[in-house]
């Protein structure tokens, strides 16, 4: 059964899309999915916003023209999981 999601994670803080690296929602469809799908997985909303701030900050650099193997946020994505 899927636990309720808090208001939190919908604030206006976290969109539109392409808001910048502290946004929460780059596409918000697939960000909600994954969102409620970790959510349901016990992950803290704090935790879930973290780690897609990290995704984001990727994607963002790949939408600008930079694909960095060794893109900082990796690591970050990794102490978070």
């Amino acid at each position: 059964m899927l636990k309720e999601m808090p208001d939190e994670i919908f604030s206006d803080n976290h969109y539109p899309a392409f808001c910048g690296h502290n946004c929460i929602y780059i596409d918000s469809d697939t960000s909600l999915w994954s969102i409620a799908y970790m959510y349901d997985q016990g992950y803290s909303i704090k935790k879930i916003m973290n780690i897609q701030k990290e995704i984001n900050k990727i994607i963002l650099d790949q939408v600008n023209g930079i694909y960095d193997d060794m893109h900082p946020s990796h690591d970050a994505i990794k102490e978070l999981l």
